[in-house]
């Protein structure tokens, strides 16, 4: 199901906390006012609100896991991280005691590598969770660790396309110290040493030049065979 995630969602337009506006971006995403059925986020819908044009039918998102999981008798809670003072939320799996470090983690933009990674490594444990999310953790703390799984830990051991064009576009230019994009991206979840950076320099560099150099990076994947 993850791997599913994977290759076909996309993020919704959001979950406004006002009840009235949430029934508008219901209507927007998924031509119905509310959380959608199955069989509208599997079908795929087009986007209608005016402000964001983006002429793709493609498979939004919003409590896909909870509503088709239930039919395998898997549970799906949707836990928000930080309680009230984030507006970021992940989907607990009770059954296995597993999470995700964000609910968008299966598809941001390093969910993607060359070659891939098991769906699997998108699952954190219970130990990981309290540790990142816990009572003893800083909110502060907590928002920094939103999406660390995918962010972090999965990056910096498979070096996924996106990060690796990102990398590029710094390099490119002479930007290989801390001005570069990813080394700001990474020390989000904490610093990171002169001697570490260095290493993920390395390692980033070897597998663009085997792909054959920038622009031979393997496009992540996209939606555009569902779009105008």
């Amino acid at each position: 199901m993850t791997e599913w995630c994977r290759q076909n969602l996309a993020h919704s337009l959001g979950a406004h906390p006002d009840p009235g506006l949430q029934a508008i971006e219901g209507e927007y995403s998924w031509q119905y006012r509310g959380y959608p059925p199955v069989s509208r986020v599997i079908g795929r819908t087009p986007t209608t609100n005016p402000d964001h044009p983006d002429n793709c039918v493609i498979s939004r998102t919003a409590g896909l896991l909870i509503s088709a999981l239930r039919l395998l008798n898997i549970p799906v809670y949707c836990q928000w991280l930080n309680g009230n003072e984030s507006a970021h939320a992940t989907p607990w799996f009770p059954s296995e005691d597993l999470w995700y470090s964000h609910g968008d983690d299966p598809y941001s933009g390093n969910a993607f590598a060359t070659p891939p990674y098991s769906a699997d490594n998108f699952l954190i444990d219970r130990t990981t969770f309290e540790s990142w999310f816990g009572s003893g953790v800083t909110p502060e703390e907590i928002q920094n660790n939103v999406g660390r799984q995918v962010g972090f830990n999965l990056v910096t051991t498979y070096w996924p396309d996106y990060t690796l064009r990102e990398y590029c576009s710094y390099w490119e230019v002479g930007r290989t110290g801390y001005d570069n994009g990813v080394y700001q991206s990474l020390t989000r979840y904490g610093p990171i040493s002169d001697a570490t950076w260095t290493l993920y320099k390395s390692q980033m560099e070897q597998k663009i030049i085997g792909f054959g150099g920038c622009d031979q990076i393997p496009e992540s994947h996209r939606f555009d065979e569902y779009c105008n």
